[in-house]
């Protein structure tokens, strides 16, 4: 296999594989995966078996991608197809966007949007970011813990000096 990704298994040949393991094989080697067509409807949606915590997706199917985006990650989302779309030969783009659900409730996703030729449609492979999400929260958290106390030392330290002084 070439590094480039244009030569796969036997000399650059692929095997011919089923429709269902196809499904299979794109929704294990992805948490989450989205086809979408021409216009930014989503086609399916094909989430890990093994990770449950994205909950019922299926009624995303039909739906424009815009409509399970945050606001800010439409526009992104936006820019990056017509990159996708522009570029020359078939290459990938990555991108890092939230979606919502019906719930309010929010996640971001890390894809490889990758375009397929045949009919202009878009296969998106994301990774849950949601882990790496929560450590930079308790970073962030802790590092702001730590601010407050460097602060309250700081005023202890005048008010030592002060009184010193007096």
């Amino acid at each position: 296999m070439k590094s480039n990704g244009r030569a796969i298994l036997n000399g650059g040949s692929i095997p011919v594989i089923s429709p269902d393991l196809l499904a299979e094989i794109i929704s294990t080697s992805s948490d989450l995966a989205l086809h979408i067509d021409r216009d930014g409807r989503i086609i399916s949606v094909l989430a890990n078996p093994h990770q449950r915590s994205f909950g019922e997706l299926s009624g995303w199917k039909g739906r424009p991608i815009a409509s399970v985006l945050t606001d800010d990650s439409i526009a992104k989302f936006k820019r990056r197809l017509e990159q996708l779309r522009d570029a020359s030969e078939s290459t990938s783009q990555l991108i890092e966007i939230t979606h919502k659900d019906g719930e309010n409730q929010e996640f971001p996703i890390r894809y490889a949007l990758h375009r397929l030729p045949s009919d202009d449609s878009v296969l998106m492979l994301g990774r849950d970011l949601r882990a790496i999400a929560e450590i930079q929260q308790k970073l962030v958290s802790v590092q702001m813990a730590l601010e407050k106390d460097y602060e309250a030392q700081r005023e202890i330290d005048t008010r030592y000096r002060v009184l010193m002084e007096m």
